[in-house]
């Protein structure tokens, strides 16, 4: 799964990826600031990048990146 943000803030794209397991119905969400694949990062509650994983179902993939990405604005004032 694959889901892009356009950031009017910081003027480029922010790309989240997951890939659903074969046995599991959820899948870790990574995050890239820089459009580049080999620079992912897992996302973490909260809008952070360290602390408790975020997964997601096929359904709620988008929903949770949108939250996610706002949860992050607020709590990083600094451009990413």
């Amino acid at each position: 799964m694959r889901y892009t943000i356009k950031s009017r803030k910081f003027g480029r794209d922010i790309d989240f990826v997951a890939s659903l397991p074969n046995s599991k119905n959820y899948a870790y969400i990574k995050v890239s600031f820089t459009g580049n694949d080999s620079n992912y990062r897992q996302i973490c509650d909260g809008g952070y990048l360290m602390g408790s994983t975020v997964s997601a179902t096929a359904e709620s993939f988008e929903s949770i990146c949108r939250n996610w990405w706002k949860q992050y604005l607020r709590n990083n004032k600094e451009e990413v």
